[in-house]
């Protein structure tokens, strides 16, 4: 958070709208308490928030041995499991963008350690809103488990009527998954007059 405040006072950016996915929510919604004059906007795209301990803890340790392929078409096939056929494109420009060579085969590039840490601060309490004057959207994916019920309650308790919430019948990556659907509502919203 302080890391994306730094960066827009060095380029100048006084107020700005906000949309962060998965980890990038915590961080928007991180930014929003800290700075709610500069924020006009913020929409939360499947944001990975105030998680249950036992989804973190899971996802931790399955990043502890991250996972590995012979080839880039394997790497293609196995993360198309995991789309539509509308998400093959995203996932297969993913694969073909951060995909390198490990010792043990081809994976994607990222620090184990800072993986690990960032299911931890996932976990956390979520960030406190409340009397801030800024609209909210959240987007969520019927087939994630990171939006919950406590999640809706937070924003909900801490904004009032300025939060509203937009579900979509699509994986974590809506923005492959479903991409019509997400950019129309972030489009409507984040370009309201």
């Amino acid at each position: 958070m302080a890391d994306v405040l730094e960066t827009l006072d060095a380029e100048g950016v006084t107020t700005f709208q906000l949309v962060g996915h998965s980890f990038g929510g915590l961080i928007a919604a991180h930014l929003l308490a800290a700075a709610p004059t500069r924020v006009e906007r913020v929409a939360l795209v499947d944001p990975a928030i105030a998680l249950a301990p036992e989804l973190a803890l899971g996802s931790a340790e399955d990043e502890v041995t991250p996972t590995r392929w012979g080839s880039v078409e394997e790497a293609k096939v196995a993360r198309r499991a995991a789309r539509t056929p509308a998400g093959y494109a995203g996932s297969d420009e993913d694969v073909e963008d951060h995909l390198t060579e490990h010792a043990d085969g081809l994976g994607f590039r990222f620090c184990t350690p800072a993986a690990i840490t960032a299911w931890g601060e996932m976990a956390r309490p979520p960030a406190e809103l409340a009397g801030i004057d800024v609209e909210v959207l959240l987007l969520t994916a019927t087939q994630a488990p990171y939006v919950t019920d406590a999640t809706r309650h937070w924003l909900k308790g801490d904004l009032g009527n300025r939060f509203r919430e937009v579900v979509i019948d699509s994986t974590h990556m809506l923005y492959w998954d479903a991409f019509e659907e997400t950019s129309a509502s972030l489009g409507a919203f984040l370009l309201r007059a």
